[in-house]
């Protein structure tokens, strides 16, 4: 690494560098694309500061931030305990309305393929008419009452406050050494915990915080916290009172939008089809472990049909081998419905051949779950679904949730 500056001249032919110790907080890395575990890491803020340097938009030789997805890809080499740490980081992701490709774990043998467009199926009548069923577009509009707001807030605030404890602070002593490899921790010491009770605290403005963690103006808030029995935890420890009540507003908030307080209606703008045929041709790529090879051709837009579970796995051989489906597609990234709290990304729409029936084509959207058990899902997994159920009965296309084709067929 003394001859950094030299390594990365876009002159030098090298083109590994092999760094140890650079992927611990306060390093600059703007340009990591590999990380490869060589020993067991333990420590999950370790991972966290391993994973968010290779996280870093690119820069270019001029040190201007790069926003190419085909440049800015981080390759986690690791073993098993690193991999389930990599799902669950993930997931958090997720939650927050960050949406990431199915991981790719190392393998020589595990090649990528390129997914064709076929040009007979995409321009076929079929494909326009199942296209012009499920591309209207919409937008959504929430209705909150504020009085129905308050009465559901003081209702989760009351159930929820009485478990505020009074702060507690711990002392830990250790004796610390600053060696090469980091700052390592030695005979550390619990003293026993110690209550504030006695300690005279500034209360914060709890109003100014509320407003900023749940959005809501100040009479509302003001009218919540009048309603509640109990503000008296509000001095016990103002903290946790102060992030529990915004907690408790925003589930609120929550349930009273995404149950009778969120509409969709219709907008002149629809998905371009056209953006398909773009795609293909700029190339499209998949690893050869998650694409299911299309065997009936006229079923398909493309060559490979990729799937990102099990479930979508045996979802998509079912739609490929299935007599009554017609036509299938496994719908887009760029595909996707608006919500409150982001995007909506539905999986597959297909046309299913009916007899004896005056419209023998049926057009249907379906999201694949391993459950249809809506109690069973995350939160944010069940208010998106339930956001693409009003959508697409906005539009009159038959919409659910589903675990196995044969519930259609």
């Amino acid at each position: 690494m003394s001859h950094k500056e030299k390594l990365l001249n876009p002159s030098n032919p090298l083109r590994f560098i092999f760094s140890h110790s650079a992927l611990k907080e306060g390093w600059d890395n703007p340009n990591v694309f590999q990380v490869c575990i060589l020993r067991e890491v333990r420590s999950n803020m370790t991972r966290r500061q391993q994973i968010g340097r290779g996280l870093r938009l690119a820069v270019d030789a001029t040190g201007n931030r790069i926003h190419d997805t085909n440049i800015n890809c981080l390759t986690v080499i690791a073993n098993e305990s690193y991999e389930d740490f990599a799902k669950n980081l993930q997931e958090e992701f997720k939650n927050d309305g960050i949406e990431f490709s199915k991981e790719h774990i190392g393998d020589k043998n595990n090649k990528k393929e390129k997914i064709e467009l076929n040009e007979e199926v995409f321009k076929s009548e079929d494909f326009k008419n199942l296209w012009d069923k499920i591309s209207q577009r919409t937008r959504y509009r929430i209705d909150l009452k504020t009085n129905k707001l308050v009465k559901k807030a003081v209702e989760l605030i009351n159930k929820n406050l009485k478990y505020i404890k009074e702060p507690r602070f711990i002392i830990k002593t250790a004796k610390i050494s600053i060696e090469d490899s980091g700052v390592n921790i030695k005979d550390p010491q619990l003293k026993d915990a110690n209550s504030f009770s006695k300690i005279t605290q500034t209360l914060p403005d709890i109003i100014a915080y509320l407003e900023k963690e749940t959005g809501l103006v100040r009479s509302t808030i003001c009218c919540i916290l009048k309603e509640s029995e109990s503000f008296k935890y509000f001095r016990k420890n103002p903290q946790a009172f102060m992030v529990t009540v915004a907690k408790q507003i925003n589930d609120a908030k929550r349930d009273l939008i995404f149950g009778k307080g969120i509409k969709y209606e219709k907008i002149n703008s629809y998905w371009d089809m056209k953006q398909i045929q773009r795609d293909a041709y700029e190339g499209i790529y998949s690893y050869r472990n998650e694409l299911h090879k299309i065997k009936n051709k006229d079923k398909s837009i493309f060559n490979y049909v990729k799937y990102d579970s099990e479930i979508e796995k045996a979802y998509v051989e079912d739609l490929d081998s299935h007599e009554k489906i017609k036509l299938f597609l496994k719908l887009p990234s760029w595909f996707v419905i608006s919500t409150p709290i982001g995007t909506y990304n539905p999986d597959w729409a297909f046309i299913i051949v009916q007899e004896n029936n005056k419209n023998p084509n049926l057009y249907l959207v379906r999201e694949t779950k391993s459950t249809t058990d809506k109690g069973k899902l995350r939160p944010e997994e069940k208010n998106k679904v339930n956001c693409g159920k009003k959508h697409f009965k906005e539009i009159g296309v038959n919409f659910k949730m589903t675990k196995e084709l044969s519930e259609d067929s």
